[in-house]
């Protein structure tokens, strides 16, 4: 039985959208081939949870820098009342022990904060090497923040160095790294 609307014989084109059989092993125009997918309208784009987590590495690493600057004028005005401190806790140590060791302290974390802050403008534009390092450095940051929760500001930086980590890592956050982030 020959089909009206097709009078040569030849068998119809498949339904819209199924992929037509090829002896060559090409795909032919118009089939499906998931190297020629369509792009969603968002591709390229960074993934609001990405962008979070450099918001609060910046927030937390100025909150850190701050922080710290306080402590070293502290120290270097010679505030008997951070000495003071130290001496309860029955360390034992003397005065340019304390002031030695907290110099150093807070010298390291000045760096470090930094160096977050500008782990987290690559992050933004998309190096994984970076979410790697940024999310090592965060891991390192909550055992500190937890020994210093003593006060209210490690403890807000523990909570900040969690949800970045976490943050990096939902959402699209993983597609759009391994896409090689932002190219704009």
């Amino acid at each position: 039985m020959t089909d009206p609307n097709n009078p040569f014989g030849t068998p119809p084109p498949p339904p819209y959208g199924q992929p037509t059989p090829n002896p060559y092993g090409s795909p032919q125009p118009g089939a499906y081939n998931p190297a020629y997918a369509p792009v969603p309208p968002d591709a390229g784009r960074r993934p609001g949870t990405v962008t979070a987590a450099a918001v609060l590495t910046w927030v937390g690493s100025a909150i850190a820098l701050l922080s710290l600057a306080f402590l070293l004028v502290a120290v270097m005005a010679g505030m008997d009342e951070y000495y003071e401190g130290f001496e309860d806790s029955a360390s034992g140590w003397t005065r340019d022990e304390i002031s030695t060791f907290t110099i150093i302290f807070a010298g390291i974390g000045i760096v470090w904060s930094l160096v977050a802050i500008v782990l987290a403008f690559f992050v933004v534009r998309g190096a994984n090497w970076a979410r790697i390092v940024l999310t090592i450095s965060a891991a390192v940051a909550i055992p500190l923040c937890v020994l210093t929760a003593l006060a209210v500001l490690p403890v807000l930086n523990l909570i900040m160095c969690i949800a970045a980590i976490v943050l990096l890592y939902v959402g699209r956050g993983n597609e759009w790294f391994r896409a090689g982030g932002q190219r704009r």
